[in-house]
């Protein structure tokens, strides 16, 4: 009996939405049709963050009703389908085409992998900490994806707004946009803000250093924005986007700091 590549995939995902979404998502199963060949596929990962490709919106976590802030496996609603779009939104559920609406392993496993990149006590279990860190890192997400609409705005010292930017007025300017209160100060001083965070724990929103003069002093902070890439203001170009394996930023890398 032959089974085609097709026909396995199609299987293997009906099995997954009834592990995930229920008896109730054997009905959905009929309009799911495969275009990938696993869920990895479907992360869009070679994409800017705020340019992946899908169909789930921005949107905010406090959309969720105050009293479902505690959300555990078993359960099922309006609420957890919100976290799922939410955790959809940053690229921690990944499932197949559609949120399920049902707290099942996938989605405790999504709450876990967000748990562990931001530094919230890995439970599995969706409460206050997790709330306030996932409510934090969607600010971030619209923000970075925000920051691509200045992208070439010239560079001017001292700019902390549309008509020219340095490289820290642009972090200024970004995060009170988006209602996130920091002082005018200059990377140095910003240096200091916030919490460490290693390179290997980077997420989009946070604020990657560089000394770009003598010894260790910081001279420079830009965006992390994912996929090893970071925006900020330069003489050279502007508002623009560089690689931190780049060979000029790369050895003057210094850390990174999530301020928000």
């Amino acid at each position: 009996m032959k089974c085609t590549k097709k026909t396995l995939i199609s299987l293997l995902l009906t099995l997954a939405l009834l592990f995930d979404g229920g008896s109730n998502a054997w009905a959905a199963t009929a309009a799911v049709e495969p275009e990938v060949d696993s869920p990895e596929q479907a992360e869009a990962g070679e994409f800017m963050p705020g340019f992946e490709k899908g169909e789930v919106e921005s949107s905010d976590d406090e959309a969720i009703p105050a009293a479902a802030h505690n959300l555990h496996h078993g359960q099922r609603g309006p609420s957890v389908r919100q976290l799922q779009r939410n955790l959809a939104v940053l690229g921690f559920f990944k499932y197949p085409h559609q949120t399920t609406g049902y707290y099942g392993w996938y989605t405790k496993s999504s709450v876990k992998r967000f748990q562990r990149a931001y530094g919230v006590p890995v439970t599995g279990t969706y409460g206050p900490a997790t709330r306030h860190a996932l409510s934090r890192a969607l600010v971030k997400h619209r923000l970075v994806h925000d920051s691509y609409r200045y992208m070439h705005i010239r560079y001017k010292w001292g700019g902390d707004n549309p008509s020219g930017f340095d490289c820290s007025g642009f972090v200024y300017f970004m995060f009170h946009k988006f209602g996130v209160h920091i002082p005018r100060a200059t990377a140095n001083q910003m240096f200091n803000m916030g919490k460490r965070v290693y390179k290997s724990q980077l997420q989009p929103g946070d604020l990657v250093f560089f000394s770009l003069e003598n010894g260790h002093h910081i001279s420079h902070v830009g965006f992390y924005i994912g996929h090893n890439k970071f925006i900020s203001a330069t003489n050279s170009r502007g508002i623009y986007v560089y690689s931190l394996s780049n060979r000029y930023w790369a050895p003057h890398y210094r850390g990174a700091r999530r301020v928000y």
